[in-house]
């Protein structure tokens, strides 16, 4: 009998969508780029297992990355996230980093 409690992470096909045409991007261009987003996800629970899925992915605006062959991200998407995410949060989502 199964007593750990398994980790999972999902994403709908939107979101799955979404994450890919913007994650890939530079790949298709045939660049060596790694980029970044973040989502919100909603929990789904059983008695051995707990799932994220990932419903919406949030993406950078223009200046609210920089790409330097890893990626990192300007404080200014982090505020606007968390403005555009707490009206979600209301709903049971929570934030996926």
């Amino acid at each position: 009998m199964r007593t750990e409690t398994w980790h999972e992470v999902v994403l709908t096909e939107e979101a799955n969508r979404a994450a890919c045409l913007h994650l890939l991007q530079h790949y298709a261009k045939g660049e060596v780029q790694e980029d970044l987003c973040f989502g919100l996800w909603t929990p789904s629970r059983g008695i051995h297992r707990e799932t994220a899925i990932v419903t919406e992915i949030l993406l950078p605006g223009k200046d609210e990355r920089e790409l330097h062959g890893n990626a990192s991200f300007d404080q200014s998407y982090l505020a606007r996230l968390r403005l555009q995410g707490d009206s979600s949060i209301d709903t049971g989502m929570e934030w996926a980093w």
